[in-house]
């Protein structure tokens, strides 16, 4: 049931005045150029406006840091580029997310399981990147072909009981003593059951090429 009685604050100009502000501001955001930067400046400066008479937030300094950011903004226009604005400089590679470190633990986990069904090393690092060129898991790498010097140094990060990967590694680990090959099953074809369950679990990991 809807009530009867208006919202005060839906009502009152500086509010509809916020609602028009912010409804050309995602114009902007669509049509301008910088990638949409003049509506996402308009929408934030709409929205400074609007609490800067809320005296619980405007005389109370509240909106500095948003102050610094539609000015950080604004100089982008000038050539400049304030300091909370400029990339990180990072000194090693920027750090993967879950789905590439999960990715990363199904390889390792892979080359695991395919050494102790009596496959060596070198061949499970093989057999474990090709299924993952194949599975498409090389687009998480900006299309670069994943080889078995890759693999087997995803297998050294997951060993690492400190890393990013141990964790999602000690998972895989945990389902293959539900879900592993059948013990009576032979070496040969336990090696090909791994790398089938490999191609279908990247399904899980697969996304749209990252762009460099």
């Amino acid at each position: 049931m809807t009530s009867s009685n208006p919202d005060p604050l839906s009502e009152s100009p500086p509010f509809q005045e916020l609602c028009a502000e912010l409804f050309e501001a995602n114009l902007l955001l669509h049509q301008g150029e910088a990638g949409g930067r003049e509506g996402a400046l308009k929408a934030l400066c709409s929205v400074i406006t609007f609490f800067r008479h809320v005296p619980q937030i405007g005389d109370t300094g509240l909106l500095v840091p948003l102050h610094l950011l539609a000015d950080a903004v604004l100089a982008l226009d000038n050539g400049h580029t304030r300091p909370m604005l400029r990339k990180r400089k990072l000194p090693h590679r920027a750090k993967a997310n879950t789905i590439h470190n999960s990715m990363i633990a199904l390889a390792a986990f892979s080359v695991t399981a395919l050494t102790k069904r009596g496959m060596s090393t070198q061949e499970a690092t093989k057999a474990v990147a090709e299924c993952m060129n194949k599975g498409g898991a090389n687009k998480q790498r900006g299309s670069r072909h994943i080889t078995a010097v890759t693999v087997r140094h995803w297998c050294e990060q997951a060993s690492f009981a400190g890393g990013p990967i141990y964790k999602e590694f000690c998972e895989f680990i945990e389902i293959d003593k539900i879900k592993g090959a059948p013990a009576d099953m032979t070496n040969h074809r336990a090696q090909q059951w791994y790398l089938s369950q490999l191609v279908r679990q990247l399904e899980r990991y697969r996304l749209p090429k990252v762009s460099t």
